[in-house]
């Protein structure tokens, strides 16, 4: 499972494999835990807001709201979330979205 998220983040663009190798971090995986590590706080901070927000209030039943967000199909298929890792995922994708949006913008 772990070489399969390993390539999967290499597919990304999110970490580089090196001649010995190992694994480094690129440019775009920097700046993408970056934006991770905020929307942790901003879900952190507004947890209370998100607490009416539960697994049966998904509009599009199974993993395809994912997949139609990019997330990618075999790897979904081989990977266990919860309901609610599910969810905070697409937050955190339609924040980075909103993000990569904004930064192209010049904002």
């Amino acid at each position: 499972m772990l070489k399969e998220y390993t390539k999967e983040l290499a597919r990304k663009g999110l970490v580089e494999e090196e001649l010995t190798g190992s694994f480094i971090t690129t440019e775009k995986g920097r700046m993408f835990l970056k934006f991770y590590n905020q929307i942790k706080e901003l879900l952190t901070e507004n947890e209370s807001s998100f607490q009416g927000v539960d697994s049966s209030t998904r509009i599009i039943p199974g993993r395809s709201k994912l997949l139609s967000l990019g997330v990618n199909k075999r790897f979904l298929q081989q990977i266990k979330i919860s309901d609610e890792q599910e969810r905070d995922l697409i937050k955190g994708i339609l924040y980075l979205r909103d993000r990569v949006k904004d930064i192209s913008n010049g904002n």
